[in-house]
């Protein structure tokens, strides 16, 4: 069985394959372009040291499609039978990820970061890296943070559209837009706070509404390169939209439906349950009315307030 140390030390050992694959006059030209082009979006050591958890969004995604697609030209080594690079080649792939394995990991941001916290993490889901199933409690929000969070969640399907029709932004950024601009809640159930929606619809949005956030992170952090405008219009946007981090992992429960709703719009959960109602012993039957509260007062009362 292997464990989470052999499994750093192969993706480290493959990177230093790909780097002297790379520098290496006596391989062929097609092998060293694609080790080359594999290292470009690889994960640095310090990287690799850290678990992947410095990496977040889009940028986390390119890095674990290079490991998926790394381990492809492992295979494609070992099966051409070049003899210096066999038992290096061996040695690196006993305890490298397979490649169904990481079917699913290259799928979104999502499904890249719980890849990398059960793969890569010991034990699974330290530092946070899986979300808790209620979102943590957040400061009350002033009307106009509301206005605005409303807003830019409005804003957000023009700013994708924007990203499909520009020629400029990458291919996987450009399709990336158009999966979303299908699956996001429309304008008007975002107007409703997505009552209307059943909670596998409002999973699915919260899936989308998360990755529309990541793909305008990527575009501000330059994972994606795109234009000066485009880059303006979504730092403006994710000014006012919650971090591609926040979104929880795993599917929303109906329990916890309105508490993520509420958090999504920046507004303030009340929920007032009776028997958890507890009085103070100071305060023990000082709110009771006596039985003779409507009796008259006494007469020394009415003398002391000039009442007789």
């Amino acid at each position: 069985m292997t464990t989470f140390d052999e499994r750093l030390r192969a993706l480290s050992w493959a990177r230093d394959l790909l780097r002297d694959l790379a520098a290496d006059e006596s391989m062929r030209q097609d092998v060293r372009e694609l080790a080359a082009w594999r290292l470009n979006s690889y994960p640095q050591p310090t990287e690799i040291e850290n678990r992947l958890q410095d990496l977040q969004g889009f940028a986390l995604l390119l890095s674990v499609r290079s490991i998926e697609r790394t381990r492809a030209l492992l295979d494609d080594l070992s099966a051409q039978g070049a003899a210096e690079l066999t038992v290096r080649v061996q040695r690196i792939a006993r305890h490298f990820p397979e490649c169904r394995e990481m079917s699913s990991a290259i799928r979104s941001p999502n499904d890249a970061r719980a890849w990398a916290a059960m793969y890569l993490d010991r034990p699974p889901g330290r530092m946070g890296l899986l979300r808790l199933a209620r979102p943590e409690p957040t400061s009350v929000a002033s009307r106009c943070r509301r206005r605005q969070r409303r807003d830019a969640l409005r804003r957000l399907r023009s700013a994708l559209q924007r990203l499909q029709r520009d020629s400029s932004v990458p291919v996987m950024a450009r399709s990336e837009a158009h999966r979303l601009l299908l699956a996001m809640p429309s304008n008007r159930q975002l107007g409703r706070r997505l009552q209307d929606m059943t909670i596998r619809d409002v999973n699915e949005g919260f899936q989308a509404l998360q990755r529309a956030c990541q793909l305008l992170e990527a575009i501000v952090e330059g994972t994606f390169p795109a234009g000066l405008r485009q880059q303006t219009a979504a730092q403006r946007l994710c000014l006012h939209l919650p971090c591609g981090e926040w979104f929880p992992i795993n599917s929303i429960a109906t329990a916890h439906r309105q508490a993520w709703v509420d958090a999504l719009f920046l507004k303030q959960s009340y929920r007032i349950d009776k028997r958890t109602r507890r009085i103070l012993g100071i305060l023990a039957g000082a709110l009771n009315v006596p039985d003779d509260f409507d009796d008259p007062l006494p007469d020394d009362v009415l003398s002391a307030f000039g009442c007789d």
